[in-house]
């Protein structure tokens, strides 16, 4: 069954490969604030043709679910989903997650960590998109108003919390959310998508259940650039924190990195991470891309 728009489903929306393709392992995908499983379907039919069954489950039923498949077996997360990912990875015999957009506000600096620790696998091309962290990314569109008149302020609170966002209304959420036109006439029409949610406060406790030090397993960290909800700079003290991790950040990005106009990218990078991943837990380098000087 695949997540159509308008459905209000959280868990149990799948997105199987082609008969003729064997699994190459499972994505375990827990969607973020006022998300349901459906917003996913373009995201979950793309690995699919690259073969790997994709499942949408909530955070209670994340343990039936990892006994049931193919490994190599990862969570995948969005905003609070990603909170979510990132703690059942310290807990469920999984092999790897993926957190995008990551609401974190923990104070582990990016300097605690090795530049080889913290550098891309693959080097980003000409358009530098995806992989790279990047020295002094701007964050001038977190803290003011948007230039458009959208009335977007994405300031993070006095109390540490920048995962909570002040909208100017529906354009505005959307503007924060992706700059991919057809994702945001997606959610525009979707029904079963609940507005304003990014306002919300994330469930008590949540982000403080997270411990990225017990988090054993490979990380993928994606994150946009000008994220508005949870500054880049958070994604790198997450990816800093994080025993074994990758930090992908995207270049003029949004808060939902895997469904931003640069979606084709994100999914591609996702798909060479899991390549890596079933080839080794220390996800080496397959194809390694450098420019002659």
């Amino acid at each position: 069954m695949t997540a159509t728009v308008g459905a209000p489903v959280v868990a149990g929306a799948r997105w199987d490969p082609p008969a003729a393709i064997a699994v190459r392992g499972t994505l375990l995908i827990l969607p973020g604030r006022g998300e349901h499983a459906g917003v996913y379907d373009r995201f979950g039919r793309r690995l699919a043709v690259d073969g790997y069954a994709v499942r949408s489950v909530a955070p209670a039923t994340a343990a039936a679910a990892v006994g049931e498949a193919v490994a190599p077996v990862v969570l995948v997360g969005s905003d609070e989903g990603a909170l979510h990912a990132l703690r059942l990875a310290a807990t469920l015999a999984v092999d790897g997650a993926i957190v995008a957009g990551t609401p974190w506000s923990g104070a582990a600096p990016p300097s605690a960590r090795t530049a080889p620790e913290l550098r891309s696998v693959d080097r980003p091309n000409s358009s530098g998109l995806v992989g790279r962290p990047t020295e002094g990314s701007s964050l001038s569109s977190v803290g003011r108003p948007t230039e458009d008149g959208l009335g977007l302020v994405g300031r993070p609170t006095e109390t540490g919390d920048p995962g909570r966002l002040r909208t100017g209304g529906w354009d505005a959420e959307l503007e924060a959310r992706s700059a991919c036109p057809t994702h945001q006439a997606r959610l525009t029409g979707d029904t079963g998508f609940r507005r304003g949610a990014l306002t919300e406060p994330l469930p008590a406790g949540l982000r403080e259940s997270v411990d990225p030090g017990a988090v054993a397993v490979p990380v993928l960290v994606v994150h946009g650039e000008a994220d508005p909800v949870t500054p880049v700079d958070a994604a790198r003290a997450l990816a800093a924190a994080l025993p074994q991790a990758e930090l992908a950040t995207v270049r003029a990005g949004r808060h939902d990195a895997l469904n931003d106009i640069t979606h084709r990218t994100v999914a591609a990078h996702v798909v060479l991470w899991l390549e890596r991943l079933r080839a080794d837990r220390a996800v080496t380098p397959i194809l390694t891309v450098t420019r002659p000087a």
